[in-house]
């Protein structure tokens, strides 16, 4: 896990956080890794975002979509791995009411 202290660092390293998945661990500095572990990012959200992030997870695993994540404090979630699959993005507890009505049962 790792906690930026300086925003400039921060905001660098997310924007090449898609570069970082196709990073071997070997190319990464010494943390002590494997090359068979994989590497995720982390971002620190508020208590409320948290459990917001909860609950879409929770729909997530009943409607077995394939994807969840979050960028800048946005919860996105995919149903699959083709391109055309459009991305849902959740923000608040309201959201994730209208997307469980258009999607769920």
């Amino acid at each position: 896990m790792v906690k930026f202290t300086r925003r400039k660092v921060r905001n660098k390293f997310y924007s090449n956080r898609r570069k970082l998945a196709k990073r071997k661990v070997k190319d990464l500095p010494d943390l002590q890794l494997q090359s068979t572990d994989n590497v995720y990012v982390s971002e620190s959200l508020t208590p409320y975002k948290k459990r917001v992030f909860a609950n879409v997870n929770k729909l997530r695993k009943h409607m077995k979509w394939k994807y969840i994540w979050t960028n800048n404090a946005r919860i996105y979630i995919k149903d699959g791995e083709n391109a055309e699959d459009a991305i849902n993005i959740i923000d608040t507890e309201e959201d994730l009411v209208k997307f469980q009505n258009r999607h769920c049962c």
